[in-house]
């Protein structure tokens, strides 16, 4: 356990927090902001939040504990062993210098490494943001149905997209690139400071294959930006609510023999596509008939939700396909899916948005 796992920023969701408690096996984890100690949150916490009907989207700075445990050396952390899981050593201008853990019998120590000898660790952080590519496809809008520059609680769908990208450690902001069939999103992109920008043409967008499209802002990139990686992060802005948290637990996921990550949510029941049925020429009924679990007796679906897919390059400009049979699923929220279609939805997601980016 490192000491960046122990730790969340204020404005992540509980959904994420609870995913990070349990990849650590902690049932503590600490909420920090600029390396001061801003409050704990456990898994208590956020049991009670969930059974008073809070959704998973809300920011873990309304439901943590303000006032935590912590001792000011490793002396008095000592004399607080066995009274609490999780204890936080504070250096006098209040920033956070070790973590110590209750493991079984004995409590482990998570140091946080000083500057001098983080040189090395500072540059191994480097190597997967030289590594990555991250493209941003705003394809098939029109002048009447320009989603991508209407905005949402205040900011453009297209600027959530690169926001969320710029938040991620793993992401390069100057290996961002934005490609459009609308000369219009890639000049306000322009505007922005976002250099790498690629029209694409009619016959590119046409089939409505995103993997076409990647396609080709790949080999440009290559070709006109000397833009090359191994990996290709893809944010598609219609599904709007995501955090570089997220981006960075789906680039940590892909492994050698992984063609690709992408994420999923797992549907609510009463969207069960069990439940579903066909209707022909309003007469016939064809209701699907269940497919049960031989060992839990329920299925689980998962909705391929387009929030984020991490692509292993090599191996996709020989499949062309974004997932395949070795691609790996990355389990968000139900609570944090919204996707804007339409110029028209846009009130429907508003809500639900400033909830998850926690703006008032």
């Amino acid at each position: 356990m490192k000491f960046e796992d122990a730790c969340i920023k204020p404005s992540i969701t509980l959904k994420d927090a609870m995913e990070k408690m349990t990849r650590n096996k902690k049932n503590i984890i600490f909420v920090v902001e600029n390396d001061k100690l801003e409050g704990a949150l456990s898994d208590g916490d956020i049991r009670r939040a969930i059974s008073n009907g809070v959704m998973l989207s809300s920011p873990v700075n309304k439901f943590m504990n303000i006032n935590p445990a912590f001792a000011k050396d490793d002396k008095e952390a000592k004399s607080l062993f066995g009274t609490y899981d999780a204890i936080p050593v504070l250096n006098d201008d209040g920033s956070i210098s070790k973590f110590y853990f209750r493991d079984e019998k004995k409590y482990l120590l998570i140091e946080k490494e000083d500057k001098k000898n983080n040189a090395d660790k500072r540059e191994d952080k480097k190597t997967p943001e030289t590594k990555c590519v991250t493209i941003i496809p705003a394809l098939n809008s029109s002048s009447s149905n320009n989603i991508f520059l209407a905005k949402i609680n205040g900011t453009p769908l297209i600027s959530l997209a690169v926001s969320a990208a710029k938040n991620s450690k793993h992401i390069d902001s100057s290996k961002i690139i934005v490609c459009s069939d609308n000369a219009a999103v890639l000049g306000y992109m322009k505007k922005t400071g976002i250099k790498n920008t690629i029209l694409l043409n009619k016959e590119t967008t046409a089939s409505g294959d995103l993997g076409k499209a990647i396609l080709y802002s790949l080999d440009y990139a290559k070709k006109n930006f000397n833009i090359k990686a191994e990996c290709c992060v893809i944010l598609k802005p219609e599904s709007l609510m995501r955090t570089g948290e997220m981006i960075d637990n789906a680039i940590n996921m892909l492994k050698g023999n992984s063609d690709s990550v992408f994420t999923v949510c797992e549907l609510p029941k009463y969207l069960n596509p069990e439940k579903t049925a066909i209707i022909k020429d309003n007469k016939t009924i064809i209701v699907l008939k269940p497919v049960m679990n031989s060992d839990t007796k329920e299925n689980k679906f998962f909705l391929i939700n387009d929030l984020i897919y991490v692509l292993n390059i090599a191996k996709f400009e020989r499949t062309k396909t974004l997932i395949s049979e070795s691609s790996i699923p990355s389990i968000t929220s139900w609570d944090n899916f919204a996707y804007l279609e339409n110029i028209d939805d846009v009130e429907t997601v508003q809500t639900k948005a400033r909830i998850f980016f926690n703006q008032p």
